[in-house]
């Protein structure tokens, strides 16, 4: 974050601090791993991230990403 509020603040954005820095994501919840992947595959592999759509097991293999089950 650093890196970019320095860059915000090289390109005459405004200063560091009013850089604002944000992080985003999806959330599917279901019990069953199974059902959780078919269920949130169409939303995922039909949405262009970074300008192209990934095969879900492998953006979640490459990435962070994960497909879990909600803590009881």
């Amino acid at each position: 974050m650093n890196l970019y509020r320095e860059r915000f603040a090289h390109y005459g954005h405004g200063t560091p601090e009013q850089a604002i820095v944000g992080l985003g994501g999806t959330r599917s919840s279901r019990s069953a791993r199974r059902t959780r992947i078919r269920t949130y595959r169409p939303y995922f592999e039909g949405s262009p991230i970074y300008g192209q759509s990934y095969k879900l097991e492998d953006y979640r293999d490459g990435t962070p990403m994960s497909v879990a089950a909600p803590r009881r």
